[in-house]
């Protein structure tokens, strides 16, 4: 494969005839000149990032772009919508994949996009002079992949079927995220390309398109690990060859990381003077300090350095995923998945009396009137159910806290003498 110089990029996409299209971005970003264009040829493209070396080179390719992006805006208008899709995860998603959250991520977007891209939704295009409440009881024979059409022509008809289509085969959620790209590029692709493109923004059909199917998708899932579970989930945890699932289940409860922000954990992230770890990129991109309970701290004492790397554990995503769900599987524990114990973590921090502003604030979250709708609101009306119950364990000097405390601290020398 041919080595492209530094500053160009190739965009590589398939038609709708499954022929492979190429073109080459040139992209430069100096506080003396910037500069970003595609060419059809390498050739071009070369030529261009030469004379962005000299200033009248520079003036040249002014002078060549001005009729240049012409050309080549008014090919992209005819193409279809992936070509778009694809360009814009470049320009707008895309990462250097110099750590691996930021390698994660690419990898996420871009599924979005090919998801987008390859998902078949009906073809309405021989059915639109029909009467709309006739077209509304129709059933389309034909189908085409949503990445074939024609992305001024998208409507937000269009967009409902991609809906109905996703509905059958994923959750709410899932398409709300799909839909959230899609709007995104609507919006802010001309800021990549063309003005031409403005009028994406104005039409945007994912604002106008009937998303009532895809209503109550954020409600979080209320689930809890009974106190049976939790001592199952603990022996077979016990009996994992490498210490280290213990150790990062234990974080999870104690802190309420993502998953990923544990995996990916370096010591130099970790402040054991102050007590807090620092997460330089996160879900929302944000870089937050996470301050964890007393015994997560415990939890760090057990991790052991290993050779040639900064990062505490070495595990991959996906290895890490399958361990754990023969965890569960051993424990006989169904419908609970790992990014539940972030939820855990929450209930925990509040019935031991924290209030949901320290809460929030300990797992960085802006947005409290979400965690009011979601976690607190899951969290009190548990409380108002279990209260009757709670009162007369104490009676019985009984409680939760008392029951579980040989196993919820999670013995971790007796783990360890293993090893």
């Amino acid at each position: 494969m041919q080595t492209l110089p530094r500053g160009i990029q190739l965009i590589e996409w398939k038609n709708k005839n499954g022929d492979i299209q190429k073109k080459y971005r040139v992209r430069i970003v100096k506080k003396e000149f910037k500069f970003n264009s595609v060419f059809e040829d390498l050739n071009t493209a070369i030529e261009a990032l030469n004379n962005s070396k000299t200033e009248l080179g520079r003036t040249s390719i002014s002078d060549f772009l001005h009729t240049e992006k012409k050309h080549i805006f008014s090919d992209l208008v005819a193409e279809n919508l992936d070509a778009h899709l694809l360009s814009y995860y470049i320009e707008h998603y895309k990462k250097s994949e110099d750590n691996l959250i930021d390698k994660k991520n690419n990898s996420i977007y871009l599924n979005i996009v090919n998801t987008l891209s390859n998902t078949n939704i009906q073809d309405q295009t021989e059915f639109e002079n029909y009467p709309p409440l006739l077209r509304a009881q129709m059933k389309y024979p034909q189908t085409k992949k949503f990445g074939e059409l024609d992305p001024f022509k998208i409507q937000a008809r269009d967009i409902t079927s991609y809906i109905n289509s996703r509905l059958e085969t994923v959750g709410k959620s899932t398409v709300i995220k799909e839909l959230s790209v899609l709007s995104s590029f609507f919006n802010n692709y001309h800021s990549y390309s063309s003005e031409k493109y403005f009028t994406l923004k104005i039409n945007n059909p994912v604002s106008k398109a009937n998303k009532n199917k895809l209503k109550n998708a954020n409600i979080k899932k209320d689930r809890r690990l009974t106190e049976g579970e939790e001592l199952d989930l603990f022996n077979a945890l016990k009996e994992c060859r490498n210490s280290d699932m213990m150790i990062i289940f234990q974080l999870a409860i104690s802190s309420g990381m993502r998953r990923s922000e544990i995996l990916f954990l370096e010591w130099k992230q970790i402040d054991f003077k102050r007590e807090f770890i620092q997460l330089n990129r996160t879900k929302n991109g944000l870089p937050i300090k996470i301050q964890m309970l007393p015994n997560a701290w415990e939890v760090l004492k057990f991790v052991k350095h290993k050779p040639k790397t900064e990062r505490l554990f070495l595990y991959t995503q996906d290895g890490f995923k399958s361990n754990f769900s023969r965890v569960l599987t051993k424990a006989k524990i169904e419908g609970f998945t790992f990014r539940d114990l972030r939820s855990e973590f929450i209930s925990r921090g509040l019935s031991m009396g924290l209030s949901k502003f320290i809460v929030t604030a300990m797992l960085s979250i802006k947005n409290q009137g979400n965690f009011d709708r979601s976690h607190l609101k899951n969290f009190e009306d548990n409380e108002r159910i279990d209260k009757p119950m709670i009162d007369i364990q104490r009676q019985v000097n009984h409680s939760r806290s008392n029951m579980t405390n040989h196993y919820n601290r999670l013995n971790l020398k007796e783990v360890l003498k293993k090893e």
